[in-house]
């Protein structure tokens, strides 16, 4: 077996074990809102809009207000399968363990010389994730019943899909190098693999509780 198909089995398997426990409306909300969590931009755009030239101040502010909405909309579908306390989704932030993971890049962005490409690169990273995920489980609310939900996911994935353009433009604008850019992506895409995996295995035991 390649680990092209390895890949393909282990995200076969984590599909069964998410359709499970997406089967009822808890647990698809307690998923909604822990994926709200994970979208809430925070103070992260709003740093990066100081340290970026004014040319992309706006699509930074874009970018932000992109997240922002998400947010709103994955809490407010959280709250239509009947999941209001959502205090819990505050302990799941995929973003905050990668930002941690990666050396704590934000409280040195302003004085490294390639903080701007790394931030950048984290991002599309997680960006990338989060675009496949909401591909992947949107036709899995269709079967549960939930189609405004897999359909506001699919709306999501497509935001996504433009946030990495915007990504990899930037990332590729502020690199010192495309060399040291291309292995940045590599190893954030290696780190974010690895903290993925923990990070939905928590998902999935606060799940099916």
């Amino acid at each position: 077996m390649t680990p092209e198909q390895a890949e393909m089995v282990m995200d076969d398997a984590r599909l069964q074990s998410v359709r499970h426990v997406l089967r009822t409306a808890t647990g698809r909300g307690k998923f909604l809102a822990i994926a709200g969590a994970s979208e809430a931009s925070g103070s992260f755009f709003d740093d990066l809009a100081v340290l970026v030239e004014p040319a992309h101040v706006l699509t930074v502010r874009r970018h932000q207000q992109d997240e922002d909405r998400h947010a709103w909309l994955l809490r407010a579908a959280a709250r239509r399968n009947g999941v209001h306390d959502i205090s819990v989704a505050g302990r799941f932030r995929l973003w905050d363990s990668l930002a941690q993971a990666s050396g704590g890049f934000m409280s040195r962005l302003a004085t490294a010389k390639d903080g701007v490409m790394r931030a950048y690169c984290l991002l599309q990273v997680a960006e990338e994730r989060a675009a496949d995920q909401y591909r992947l489980l949107a036709p899995v609310f269709d079967e549960m019943g939930d189609p405004d939900s897999a359909d506001m996911l699919r709306g999501l994935a497509t935001d996504e899909v433009r946030h990495l353009g915007w990504c990899a433009k930037l990332s590729t604008y502020y690199a010192p190098s495309i060399a040291l850019r291309d292995q940045t992506l590599d190893e954030y895409r290696e780190l974010e693999d690895r903290i993925f995996g923990d990070f939905a295995v928590a998902v999935f035991m606060e799940l099916a509780q």
